[in-house]
């Protein structure tokens, strides 16, 4: 399914997988939540994540149309994905030399995680 998170209804799925996008909405923590709700087992999140919270919209000529380039507070989000009943394993982005920083536009440095999740059974 591809559907507009804030919009319509979503399915109940065996699993959700959200890669390289929740930093770029404008409401992540309220997209989180309907992803969490949505998955009856397992939550993959690639994302930005770091010590702080981040919050910035990327004006620069490298993009058409302003978008946000936020960063979660990794235990915050942890702590978000916990309280909604999963375990939270943090991993290294492969893809992003082991989650080394890296610079987007010129302005904004990043670090990227993988958060497996998985559903805690009651």
């Amino acid at each position: 399914y591809v559907h507009n998170i804030d919009e319509i209804p979503i399915p109940k799925v065996d699993i959700v997988v959200c890669s390289a996008t929740a930093q770029h909405l404008e409401y992540p923590k309220k997209a989180l939540k309907r992803m969490t709700d949505s998955s009856n087992n397992t939550f993959i999140l690639r994302t930005w994540a770091g010590p702080s919270e981040i919050l910035e919209i990327d004006k620069t000529e490298y993009v058409n149309n302003p978008c946000t380039v936020n960063q979660f507070n990794m235990y915050d989000l942890i702590d978000q994905i916990t309280s909604e009943g999963f375990s939270v394993k943090v991993l290294q982005d492969k893809a992003t030399k082991n989650s080394k920083p890296h610079l987007i536009h010129g302005s904004y440095t990043r670090q990227y995680f993988i958060f497996d999740c998985k559903r805690l059974v009651i």
